[in-house]
């Protein structure tokens, strides 16, 4: 569900606010991220406003 809803691009808040449960969604999305599913630019710190992408988005 979190790799269809990132695509195009999505905030960080956004994606963990998307779900009934926050917490355990912010978990998974930095498993994901971790794991080179999702990907965004680390240019800047990660927050909720970082904008994520699934991994075949994010240019390379």
């Amino acid at each position: 569900m979190l790799l269809a809803e990132a695509v195009g691009g999505r905030r960080f808040g956004e994606l963990a606010a998307a779900t009934g449960c926050e917490p355990v969604t912010r978990a998974q999305l930095l498993h994901l991220l971790w794991s080179r599913r999702l990907g965004l630019d680390l240019a800047s710190p990660l927050g909720d406003c970082s904008i994520v992408v699934p991994a075949g988005e994010t240019g390379r």
